[in-house]
């Protein structure tokens, strides 16, 4: 069981090689957005964090979480580089 956030954060720093520091930091190349937008995912589904609490954690307005949670929906219908990214956050997330 996942009980932080910042284990979700860890766990997506160590998947992808990108520091937590810069995933929650000022950058929004397409990369440091999906890796935001599943590790936002991941917090709702996991520990059931609101969109502001989720907001706060990585640095972004609430309304930046919520439209990332729609981004999401989509990216795991229609990019399977995206899903296969997002299943090795998650596996790595229940590992620790």
């Amino acid at each position: 069981m996942i009980k932080f956030k910042t284990a979700i954060i860890q766990s997506a720093e160590d998947v992808t090689g990108v520091p937590a520091k810069i995933i929650c930091g000022a950058k929004r190349t397409d990369e440091l957005v999906n890796i935001r937008d599943i590790c936002a995912t991941i917090i709702k589904e996991e520990l059931g964090s609101s969109d502001q609490s989720i907001a706060l954690s990585l640095r972004r307005d609430r309304s930046s979480i919520t439209y990332g949670h729609m981004r999401h929906s989509k990216k795991m219908q229609n990019s399977p580089f995206y899903q296969n990214l997002y299943w090795e956050i998650k596996k790595a997330c229940r590992a620790d």
